[in-house]
């Protein structure tokens, strides 16, 4: 029933003082309270059950049409789980219309009144300071609560409890132990005939056996008997064991100070004394609570068993011809059909295996050669080696053929040779830094005080004595603290002073560029719907796109602000002259000659595509990026400055002779360019497994030579008429 239900019924039966009448919200504020946890949690309940249980639980539901998930309420015999229905317990809830309808008489509330009161009258409200006991007694929970003898002393004999003290008027008060709650049985898992403690050191007992010999780790894996031999590897082993180590000190650990300690705390004190004793297989004490939760259900570790493969005898007896189609499968991936292995079976696997059988000189057996694959095959119950076993075959080996799927490639960033790079390029850059705006120079005493108030590291900067004056200074990096930086932003234009220890020359700024993609419906995942459902129509893709390409620069920040006096100086500088890379310019812009720039060239907007400006390209790039140089020529001519970009296929370009097959002729002469020769080196990397007219040390030509037979696709008259120009008179035919 509802929590409205329950007051209203509450309020009719057994309240007799309207005053003291309440609500139905009333009634769950109280059960919510936070000094109600303990009841809360009994209410919460669903299995382990405690025979001292109050005999109520609750639970929320949501009907449909209701946005609200109110609390319900189901009250059963104290300690006795609820009723199970073949209906779901939402579809049982009634609202008690019988019960508060029904006329109570005189005599009947009299009586609900007499028993209300007296309730009152016996568990009154517990003083503000603790009453001594003249003899508190604690009884366990397998004990029971003896009847009281005299009656006549107004207080009435209450059930028992897993932990009561006896108070002067004999009343039972439910004890406050920790090891008693609905919480610690369900934490630890205790049985029924058990009490909690005595169940943690039950399973301490069963923890300690692993460790007992070499072999006694059965002792807490579950289901060892359906495990081979060889099922647990020794480090598989050695890991039991150890965890049965850490749990047992969480669990002695957890009966020693759980009434002021948290479970997570014993697993982290645990941690922290076996390190000192060598045990560092964890470092989380999440880790040992999901430990712990996998053995206290049966006391007992459950190791999920290993699937076995169950190859075909074929394959398991014959290991090299396992390795062998799982190497050439791996090798293929790409273009991997099942026809095709079929066929690698049949052309490479079986006749290498006749060869084998010949060398060990089990000729008679093999018979003629014709029929040398059908005997090998015989013997592990094969006809013949069809499609469909091939399959089967993959399938065993691990292979699987499923749709493809979008993922990444990482192209080597962990590479010896770039991981080398990156230390010679972090060693470059700081040797850069000492050029850049990114000092700050402080006296001894302001640097002393920043230590002391832990601004700032101490034992950091660059300490030196000022030449005029000779009093003790420190130069510190901006990065070294916020205030620092805020600090230049307000005294300098670029945010940092020169370096004292680069006292003349040029200073230099480095910009760094990257590329970037926004689309029309990038971020607009969801979307408004109207009070009857009414939709827009989603699009089918994310939208048109425009893709951004800037510079930034810690000086500048991103881009580069331009006014339009400094555009029009910059314009009169470009006048008249010619981009370095012209055949970029000629294919972009149609010339070789600079245009006036309209805007700031450091932040680019493009719209690509097929049907807008194409797609991002190297020429696009270079052109940027000498517009810009021609802005800082321009308005810093006393600078030096570096440019950084990532390696792209955007900012890459093919070599004029690079081999392009798009570029290749597939006839004599033609417009095509001449694409650079080819030196063989070795055959791994250069030469394939079919007929072949190169071999190692050859040249190859991407052009056909005088000396070379021409294209196979032509006869022999048609190369001969090809290979020479033919003379018409007014033309030249190729």
């Amino acid at each position: 029933m509802s929590s409205d239900t329950w007051a209203a019924i509450i309020n009719k039966y057994y309240v007799f003082d309207n005053n003291l009448a309440f609500s139905g919200k009333e009634l769950l504020a109280s059960i919510n309270s936070q000094k109600q946890r303990h009841l809360q949690s009994q209410m919460d309940l669903k299995t382990n059950i405690p025979t001292d249980h109050v005999g109520i639980f609750r639970d929320k539901h949501r009907f449909r049409g209701n946005s609200s998930y109110p609390w319900f309420f189901y009250a059963t015999t104290k300690g006795q789980y609820p009723l199970t229905t073949e209906k779901k317990w939402f579809e049982c809830i009634v609202d008690a219309k019988e019960l508060l309808n029904k006329v109570v008489t005189r005599k009947e509330s009299i009586e609900t009144k007499n028993t209300t009161k007296n309730l009152l009258d016996n568990y009154q409200t517990t003083p503000s300071k603790k009453r001594k006991l003249s003899s508190p007694v604690r009884l366990r929970t397998s004990e029971k609560q003896q009847p009281l003898e005299d009656s006549s002393s107004g207080c009435i004999s209450a059930s028992s409890s897993s932990s009561v003290h006896h108070c002067p008027c004999s009343t039972a008060i439910p004890s406050t132990s920790y090891w008693d709650s609905p919480e610690a049985r369900k934490l630890f898992s205790v049985h029924d005939d058990e009490e909690t403690q005595q169940s943690i050191r039950i399973q301490i007992e069963t923890l300690m056996k692993a460790n007992a010999t070499e072999s006694s780790y059965v002792e807490v894996v579950y289901g060892i008997e359906r495990l081979e031999d060889d099922t647990l590897s020794k480090f598989e082993k050695h890991h039991i064991r150890q965890k049965s180590q850490l749990l047992c000190m969480s669990l002695n650990l957890a009966l020693e100070n759980m009434n002021k300690w948290t479970w997570n705390q014993c697993c982290r004190e645990a941690i922290e004394r076996a390190k000192k004793m060598g045990v560092t297989i964890v470092e989380n004490p999440k880790t040992i609570e999901k430990w712990y939760r996998n053995f206290r259900e049966k006391r007992n570790f459950c190791i999920p068993l290993k699937a076995k493969h169950n190859l075909p005898p074929f394959l398991e007896l014959n290991p090299d011809v396992c390795s062998a189609i799982k190497e050439y499968a791996c090798s293929k991936l790409s273009t991997l059909s099942i026809e095709m292995m079929s066929e690698y079976i049949h052309n490479v696997v079986l006749p290498k295996m006749v060869e084998n059988e010949l060398k060990d000189g089990n000729n008679e057996e093999i018979g003629q050669e014709t029929s040398a694959e059908k005997t090998i095959l015989k013997r592990y119950g094969l006809t013949k080696v069809c499609l469909s076993t091939v399959y089967k075959w993959m399938k065993k080996l691990g292979f699987n053929y499923e749709p493809r799927k979008k993922g990444y490639y990482v192209d080597g960033h962990e590479k010896e040779e770039t991981i080398s790079y990156r230390w010679r390029y972090i060693e470059r850059y700081l040797q850069y830094e000492q050029r850049m705006f990114r000092w700050i120079q402080v006296t001894q005493e302001e640097a002393q005080e920043l230590e002391e108030n832990g601004i700032i590291q101490k034992g950091v900067g660059y300490r030196y004595n000022q030449p005029r004056t000779g009093h003790g200074m420190v130069e510190y990096h901006v990065d070294t603290c916020d205030l620092f930086q805020q600090r230049m932003n307000e005294e300098t234009i670029f945010g940092g002073k020169r370096s004292v220890r680069y006292e003349s020359g040029r200073m230099l700024i480095i910009l760094g560029h990257d590329e970037a993609i926004m689309k029309q419906y990038l971020l607009t995942n969801k979307h408004w719907t109207g009070p009857n459902g009414e939709k827009a129509i989603s699009p089918k893709d994310e939208g048109l796109g425009i893709m951004i390409s800037a510079f930034q620069c810690r000086e500048f920040g991103f881009g580069m602000k331009i006014t339009d006096e400094e555009l029009a100086t910059i314009n009169r500088y470009r006048e008249g002259k010619e981009y370095l890379d012209k055949d970029a310019a000629k294919a972009k812009r149609g010339t070789s000659k600079k245009a006036a720039l309209t805007s700031s060239p450091f932040v680019l907007e493009f719209e690509y595509g097929a049907n807008a400006e194409g797609y991002w390209v190297y020429e696009h790039m270079v052109l940027q990026l000498e517009d810009c140089v021609d802005c800082l020529k321009v308005l810093y001519p006393e600078h030096d400055f570096i440019f950084m970009l990532d390696h792209s296929c955007g900012h890459d370009r093919q070599r004029e002779d690079g081999l392009n097959v798009e570029n290749m002729n597939k006839s004599y002469g033609g417009n095509k360019p001449k694409l650079r020769d080819t030196y063989i080196p070795q055959e791994k990397g250069y030469l394939g497994p079919y007929p072949r007219k190169l071999h190692p040390g050859d040249t190859q030509s991407m052009v056909f030579l005088s000396s070379d037979d021409g294209p196979f696709w032509m006869s022999a008259e048609e190369r001969e008429k090809k290979r020479k120009d033919e003379v018409i008179e007014g033309a030249t035919v190729k």
